[in-house]
């Protein structure tokens, strides 16, 4: 892997593990040495998208009452809002983050080889 690649992971890897970031959504964010599905995304990108569309719709609803301008469809706005988000996690965090859940699960697997443990001791349970 490339040094910018490997910098540009490490940058989104970061962002992603901001508790702050995720909210009441911080339940859904795997371990960082579990993979994050695509389905978990969509669950993700679905109820952020549902939650921010819908707001996003009623103010619109506001601003047509107030001013009589043409507003889109309730559903268009939740619907444009989880699909764009759903597609920049797909091409942007979720590369980053299963990338490193598969080098820390090789790293665990080829130090339960090596019979250590993850700060680079022995395993005391190891059989010699």
């Amino acid at each position: 892997m490339s040094s910018e690649r490997r910098q540009r992971y490490d940058a989104w890897n970061e962002v992603c593990d901001a508790d702050a970031l995720w909210g009441p959504l911080v339940f859904l964010r795997p371990a960082q040495d579990q993979r994050f599905t695509r389905l978990r995304l969509l669950v993700v990108v679905g109820l952020f998208g549902s939650f921010y569309g819908l707001a996003g719709a009623l103010m619109l609803e506001l601003v047509h009452r107030l001013t009589h301008l043409a507003v889109p469809p309730h559903a268009v706005l939740p619907l444009s809002l989880s699909v764009t988000a759903y597609l920049c996690g797909e091409l942007t965090f979720l590369p980053a983050w299963n990338e490193r859940a598969r080098l820390m699960l090789r790293r665990e697997s080829w130090l339960e080889r090596q019979n250590r443990t993850s700060d680079g001791s022995p395993r005391l349970d190891a059989k010699p």
